[in-house]
């Protein structure tokens, strides 16, 4: 197109030279076929660039509507553009809380798993622990059984009780008078020494008289038998055995403890004065526990 422009701008500019006053008379026939030729194609070549021209105007017109309607789209673009924006942003800001969320689910889901795990663990231990109770239920029970049989028995406990706290007190009540036989006993013992004391005295006394006595009657048979010289009278006062039936040289004083009887002197030529000692060696019973022996607790 520019060409075209150039080259009609150059073949105007010849025109006019040659169309000069000076020059006109100096054309000829073959200049003027060249130049109407010229004529007829740049008119051609006018009429090509009028169509053209009118041809690119369109153009252009439709170029700046097509233009216009395409920045028209492209603002639609670009508004649909920040709107698609501004909903994938939401849409991503969604999704990141949502991963968020089921992130935090996720973490609460594990904290859960884990739980549950224990909370197995326990119902398994709790399981056992069951059974364990279980057995211990049933041996209570049997315990329980075993108690209600013996509940069962508890009057023949109680009448077994009662015959063992009466067995009780009268061995209390025993204990008692044994206590107070053996203070008895003891005081017995102390009065029956100082008898037995007072008792040996008069046994040497006794024996003192009975030495003089005898001593005497020695003297009095060696005085008979020297103013009687007869051998039968002085074998029958001459001898002191056979006056005192052979019981001179014996133990004056024998008592049989054990029987509780009274003093029995060995002696025959008389009995033993009663003192107040003979009664007290007879032990009279004082209840279920005879006592036999006064010195056995001294």
């Amino acid at each position: 197109m520019a060409e075209r422009s150039h080259r009609s701008r150059s073949d105007a500019h010849h025109l006019r030279r040659d169309q000069h006053p000076s020059s006109s008379s100096s054309i000829s026939a073959s200049h003027l076929a060249r130049f109407e030729d010229t004529v007829a194609s740049q008119q051609k070549e006018l009429q090509t660039l009028l169509i053209d021209n009118q041809r690119l105007g369109a153009t252009h017109v439709a170029l700046k509507q097509e233009l216009a309607h395409s920045r028209n789209e492209i603002n639609q673009l670009k508004s649909v553009a920040a709107r698609l924006k501004a909903e994938r942003d939401d849409q991503v800001r969604e999704l990141y809380e949502q991963s968020l969320k089921i992130d935090a689910e996720a973490r609460a889901v594990e904290a859960m798993n884990e739980d549950l795990g224990r909370a197995r663990v326990d119902v398994q231990k709790l399981s056992l622990k069951r059974r364990d109770l279980e057995l211990e239920l049933k041996g209570i029970e049997s315990e329980v059984e075993e108690a209600r049989l013996k509940l069962k028995q508890l009057p023949e406990v109680r009448v077994a009780v009662e015959i063992m706290r009466q067995e009780v007190q009268r061995g209390r009540a025993a204990v008692e008078f044994e206590k107070k036989t053996r203070a008895s006993n003891h005081e017995l013992g102390k009065l029956m020494e100082k008898n037995m004391i007072t008792i040996g005295r008069e046994i040497e006394r006794l024996r003192a008289a009975l030495a003089n006595a005898e001593r005497k009657a020695v003297e009095q048979n060696a005085t008979i038998v020297a103013g009687n010289p007869d051998p039968g009278y002085a074998a029958n006062h001459g001898n002191p055995e056979m006056r005192y039936d052979g019981s001179m040289h014996a133990h004056p004083y024998i008592m049989q403890q054990p029987t509780g009887g009274a003093v029995v002197s060995q002696y025959t030529a008389g009995p033993v004065p009663h003192g107040p000692y003979t009664e007290q060696l007879i032990l009279h019973p004082h209840g279920p526990y005879n006592v036999q022996q006064p010195n056995a607790h001294r």
